[in-house]
């Protein structure tokens, strides 16, 4: 079950029947979270590697980062002061799965997680260029083959920066539902190993010690303000 908001506020319970094939259930779930509004509510840096001159248009915006960057509340936030829908790229993987992400990597591992995560990947990239904040996985920008998707989609990438201990930090409560944040050494390591990654995206901005409605605002204004650039 997911929870997103509606157009009047009112919290909407998404179930998805058990009868759907994966594919049939994440089209299913991104076609119901584009057409829900989500009501819960830096400095940037762009990459020399991707100057804003660029060819892509500030349609689908993806978030990237690591866990604790706050790529799931910055996103509902952002979706809402851009007045679009919002799509949890986990979320999306574990309706179609029909279990919690951890509980996938328990049962089939990793690999088996990463297969599913660019299945729902391309299904969300699919569905159009009009604009939704999508928030992707900690680990859906490592991989190279959902990069190389994401850059053929034409989708503004957005890497939410956070330093190591405060995203220990965020993480901390939540890690038995996060395999891969088990212990400080192998979360430093994995933190470091996606950087490089996450720097191929075509803007940064922080969020240490940022609320998340100031960093939603300040995203926001920018890209209005790179609208009216163009």
């Amino acid at each position: 079950m997911v929870l997103a908001g509606n157009e009047a506020g009112e919290t909407t319970h998404l179930h998805l029947s058990s009868r759907l094939s994966p594919h049939a259930k994440i089209r299913a779930f991104c076609t119901r979270q584009a057409r829900l509004s989500c009501v819960r509510r830096g400095k940037f840096w762009r990459t020399p590697m991707q100057p804003m001159t660029s060819p892509f248009q500030i349609g689908p915006i993806l978030l990237v980062g690591f866990m604790g960057a706050g790529k799931s509340s910055v996103g509902a936030a952002l979706a809402s002061e851009l007045g679009c829908s919002f799509i949890d790229l986990d979320a999306v993987v574990e309706e179609s799965a029909g279990q919690p992400a951890a509980a996938i990597f328990g049962a089939e591992g990793e690999q088996r997680f990463r297969q599913l995560e660019s299945e729902a990947l391309d299904q969300v990239l699919s569905t159009g260029t009009a604009r939704r904040v999508v928030a992707l996985g900690g680990g859906t920008y490592g991989q190279s083959g959902n990069r190389d998707r994401i850059a053929r989609s034409g989708a503004l990438v957005v890497f939410l920066e956070v330093e190591l201990d405060e995203a220990m930090r965020r993480v901390g409560p939540f890690v038995g539902k996060r395999p891969l944040a088990a212990n400080r050494e192998g979360f430093a390591r994995l933190f470091e190993e996606r950087r490089s990654a996450y720097e191929q995206a075509h803007v940064r901005t922080d969020t240490t010690n940022k609320p998340i409605t100031t960093i939603a605002k300040e995203l926001a204004a920018w890209f209005r303000e790179q609208e009216r650039q163009r």
